[in-house]
């Protein structure tokens, strides 16, 4: 595949052996169909590139902050990464006419990440383990977060803005799926298009059925029975977890989630 001149965004519009992929930002759009053996979290990596996938939720509520993403990739440094999320972190927070926070798994974990260690030591660095913390701040950067790190940023983020700065242990493509998060390595902004339909429905009835977070026996079952009519390549735990923590749920549903599905698998 070869990128029209000026560089354009990547909407995907479908995910698994259905999916396809279209260039925007150029006249005209072009149509890429993956292999038939795509997963979400292969979309989300390929070389087509995910700009954003908006799905349609009445529960926007739930996740109501501008979203915006930097992907882990080969030849990224973790100083450059943070660069890319800084800029835009900072940006919001002047638009917004708040202070930012990072936050990160521990409190020593941006120390030696350049601007981004600066930004924490300017206005604090917030991990899974502190408190007191409402929403309603300015933007929020949160630094290759765990699950529990990115529930919290999540929770932090409402009303406001979040850029997570993705790490290789954790993915984020499924967070990123679920809130439209917007690809911040790509160099121009898309049209986003719908994920595969059978997904989008089975992804929002697994969110339906996660009140006491997957571990009554009532969610367990509902759970499984979702899953087991899911193709293999579309019962990613990684993506699935962090799919289900945008939409509001939290990270200790999102690990009994993936529990289930691993023994599925």
């Amino acid at each position: 595949m070869t990128w029209p001149e000026g560089g354009a965004r990547v909407a995907a519009s479908a995910v698994g052996s259905e999916a396809i992929l279209v260039v925007v930002g150029y006249e005209g759009p072009s149509i890429v169909t993956p292999t038939a053996d795509a997963d979400p979290v292969t979309h989300a990596r390929s070389d087509f590139r995910l700009g954003h996938w908006v799905i349609p939720d009445e529960r926007a509520d739930v996740y109501m902050y501008r979203a915006a993403w930097v992907p882990d990739g080969e030849g990224r440094d973790w100083e450059e990464a943070a660069d890319i999320a800084v800029d835009w972190v900072l940006s919001e927070a002047h638009g917004r006419g708040a202070p930012p926070l990072v936050i990160a798994n521990g409190k020593n974990s941006v120390t030696d990440v350049g601007r981004l260690g600066q930004l924490g030591r300017q206005y604090g660095v917030a991990t899974p383990r502190s408190r007191d913390l409402t929403r309603g701040r300015g933007a929020v950067l949160a630094y290759v977060p765990t699950l529990e790190a990115l529930e919290m940023a999540v929770r932090v983020a409402r009303g406001s803005s979040l850029c997570v700065v993705e790490g290789f242990a954790q993915p984020m493509a499924g967070w990123a799926v679920a809130v439209g998060a917007e690809d911040l390595t790509l160099p121009a902004v898309g049209t986003a298009a719908p994920l595969n339909s059978v997904l989008v429905e089975a992804l929002e009835r697994l969110v339906s059925y996660g009140n006491n977070g997957w571990g009554d026996q009532f969610g367990k079952q509902q759970a499984q029975r979702v899953l087991a009519d899911l193709s293999r390549e579309w019962r990613n735990p990684e993506f699935i977890a962090g799919y289900v923590i945008g939409k509001g749920r939290s990270a200790r549903g999102a690990k009994n989630l993936q529990a289930i599905i691993r023994k599925l698998s």
